[in-house]
């Protein structure tokens, strides 16, 4: 099951944080990045600040990019992240995926 934030890349769909939509093929997919508490201290990772829905301190690691089906979002996170945090995750995938802007 994965939660959701309503906020988004500016340079990707309005669907939400490290989501991507495809209009090709018969699956809508989505791509996501996931939250984790492991750290590596790589470049592609950001620290994420505290929110009452998060146990644990948090990371958003860019590598973990990935396809889900829209039908896996099951249901909406109670916040999302600042747009200071989601500047951070865009950056750190930007560097992971070679990304020229």
């Amino acid at each position: 099951m994965l939660a959701w934030t309503s906020l988004a890349f500016d340079f990707w769909a309005n669907l939400g944080p490290g989501v991507r939509s495809s209009n090709f093929g018969s699956i809508p997919l989505a791509s996501v990045v996931l939250i984790t508490t492991q750290f590596e201290g790589t470049p592609y990772e950001v620290a994420l600040p505290r929110v009452r829905w998060l146990r644990e301190q948090s990371f958003i690691n860019a590598q973990s990019i990935q396809p889900v089906k829209f039908t896996e979002f099951l249901r909406k996170a109670p916040s999302g992240f600042d747009a200071a945090v989601m500047h951070a995750v865009e950056s750190a995938l930007v560097r992971w995926l070679q990304i020229q802007k």
